[in-house]
């Protein structure tokens, strides 16, 4: 067992004190940080109090049942592991358990090896998601710090605004490591259900070598899919050198690719139109950046008005002579006509402290009028959608 492992606390749900006292004893001998509890109720008090990463319960239980247990863990953090240890075992069971999102179901009498692979390999995945979570609070941090410098120096133009590039890139990549989280979440449930599928089929003797090389080709392509998605936000930072063409199509792809399942996560319906597919010679890399800060703009501004349906972003697409123009459009509530003339100042913001730097919008105009030779300006408009707000950005076709 890894070193690194052995601080992730464990709770033991067990009536039967000889089994309990075993997985105790068995758990101990690896340094993890035990916690026990006979019952159900006493499960959830100690969960409660001591907050585990990882519970192993029995079903059947006096007074309250595993699964009620696993309920109620799950209302009040869903993302907990949960591994099931009992000598019963039907489909209903593993059906049940499915539902509740058990990470694993162990057959009475247990092979202890069996055991101790799952909590490391779940142990594994906790360290991951706690190392996002730390690097995100890291790249929280950075920025507040960037912040109070640009504060401090703001009469320094040009220092002012190179600092202020690398905060709204520090901004930036806190959205893409939640916009990976969203990405990652069907391709790791799928893998999940193809895994607890082949065990179903095994505890049931019905597992067949055409099942199980169906199932590891599913969850190759599965991971395959994660891994083009970590390529796609790792080629949205590198900096292009030169222009190149590109058609509205691969543009819509590549914020699709970025955004598309945050916002669906979020209710927000993004609708495209154009009459035909132009081909652009430009940064494209630059134009999905300024696109994706207008965007987020309105899913911010949803959430600030607290709107919870039609929630609708829409992009039209127009060809002029020399110059593309595009309008995004939100029925978010529109901004207050008494600063709507500043909002492209550096360092101002509509939003509550703490939830905005005031320089998304500033570097959005920055890039549109000095990366690309092009301008924005924004208005707000009443539309079949409802009341929002308007951003035109005109670039030239290159």
């Amino acid at each position: 067992m890894e070193k690194d492992l052995q601080n992730i606390k464990i709770l033991i749900v067990e009536n039967s004190e000889d089994a309990r006292k075993f997985y105790l004893d068995l758990l101990k001998k690896y340094n993890f940080n035990v916690y026990e509890a006979s019952n159900a109720k006493e499960g959830i008090e100690s969960y409660k109090k001591n907050l585990p990463d990882i519970i192993i319960t029995d079903i059947i239980m006096p007074e309250m049942s595993g699964f009620e247990l696993i309920a109620k863990v799950k209302q009040i953090n869903k993302n907990t592991s949960i591994i099931i240890i009992s000598a019963f075992e039907s489909i209903e069971i593993l059906h049940q358990a499915i539902d509740l999102e058990v990470c694993k179901f162990i057959k009475k009498p247990i092979h202890w090896d069996k055991l101790l692979n799952a909590i490391e390999m779940l142990s594994k995945d906790i360290k991951s998601k706690k190392l996002i979570k730390f690097q995100k609070n890291l790249i929280e941090k950075q920025k507040k710090i960037l912040e109070n410098r640009v504060e401090n120096e703001i009469e320094k133009n040009q220092e002012k605004e190179s600092l202020m590039f690398q905060q709204s890139r520090y901004a930036q990549m806190g959205e893409m490591l939640s916009m990976i989280a969203h990405q990652w979440r069907q391709p790791l449930n799928a893998i999940s259900a193809s895994a607890m599928n082949i065990e179903i089929e095994n505890s049931f003797g019905e597992l067949t070598e055409e099942s199980i090389e169906s199932n590891i080709k599913f969850i190759h392509n599965q991971i395959q899919n994660m891994s083009n998605i970590i390529n796609d936000f790792m080629n949205f930072f590198k900096v292009e050198k030169e222009s190149l063409e590109f058609t509205i199509t691969s543009l819509m792809k590549g914020i699709e690719d970025l955004i598309g399942a945050q916002f669906r996560s979020r209710g927000i319906e993004l609708i495209l139109n154009f009459k035909e597919d132009i081909t652009l010679n430009s940064y494209k890399k630059e134009i999905i950046h300024i696109l994706i800060n207008l965007i987020i703009n309105s899913r911010d501004a949803f959430d600030d008005m607290d709107i919870k349906k039609n929630k609708i972003v829409t992009l039209n697409f127009k060809d002029k002579r020399d110059t593309f123009e595009i309008a995004i459009i939100d029925n978010a509530g529109g901004i207050d006509e008494n600063i709507i003339d500043r909002i492209f100042e550096p360092y101002f913001t509509t939003k509550e402290q703490g939830k905005g730097t005031g320089i998304g919008l500033y570097m959005t105009r920055s890039i549109i009028e000095k990366n690309l030779s092009g301008e924005i300006s924004v208005r707000n408009i009443d539309s079949k959608n409802g009341k929002g707000v308007c951003f035109i950005v005109e670039i030239p076709k290159g």
